[in-house]
Order: C-alpha cells, then sequence, then structure tokens
C-alpha cells in the first residue's frame, strides 16, 4: 500500500469477510522474563479472554433488548446499559454466520 492512498484498497475484490484471532508465540514471547505479570501469559490464556470479550457481547446485547423491551413499556425508571462500540463489533460477528474465523493455529472456521 502506498502512503496516502485509502486502505479500503487493501481490500480483496469478493473476498468473504473474516476475523482473525493470534493464538501463537504472542503470548510467549511477551511474557518472557523475570517478574512478568502481564496477562495472558498462555494460549489457553488468551483464548479464554477472547471468550470473555463475546460473552460480554451476548450479555450486553441481551441488556439493550431488555432496554428496548422497557420503551416499548414506556417505563422510565430504570438505567440504559452502557454503549459499547467494542461489545457492537463482536456481536457484529457473532451475527455474520457466513464469516471465518482463523486462529494462529492456522484452522478456519465457518
Amino acid at each position: 500500500m502506498e502512503v496516502g492512498r485509502p486502505a479500503g484498497e487493501l481490500r480483496f475484490a469478493d473476498a468473504p469477510e473474516g476475523i482473525k484471532f493470534a493464538l501463537g508465540e504472542n503470548p510467549k514471547q511477551s511474557n518472557w522474563g523475570e517478574g512478568s505479570d502481564r496477562y495472558p501469559k498462555s494460549r489457553m490464556g488468551v483464548e479464554e479472554s477472547i471468550r470473555a470479550a463475546f460473552l460480554a457481547a451476548r450479555d450486553n446485547k441481551a441488556a439493550w433488548q431488555r432496554e428496548r423491551d422497557w420503551i416499548a413499556r414506556k417505563d422510565d425508571h430504570h438505567v440504559p446499559p452502557r454503549k459499547d462500540l467494542q461489545l457492537d463489533a463482536l456481536n457484529e460477528i457473532l451475527q455474520e454466520s457466513g464469516w471465518s474465523i482463523a486462529t494462529a493455529t492456522g484452522r478456519t472456521r465457518s
């Protein structure tokens, strides 16, 4: 990509949308050394972090559905859920059943 060119030019025409999660060497190499308390420290830790984020996204989506139900009942005695753009993006991934999900192990799921 040339400097000054739009990022949209990086996309391949007709390529399926997808997302990649790194579960490989980064967690292991990033935590070398004495006294490192950086989380996560293993591939399993990274996987759990990703899983926790998707579960939080699912819970946030349910909270917003309850919010829409409250609005429909015109009940003003409630606190709306927090708007979270990161969780919204994860919910978009959950909703798109045709997306490919790849991990650093090279395995791909659809």
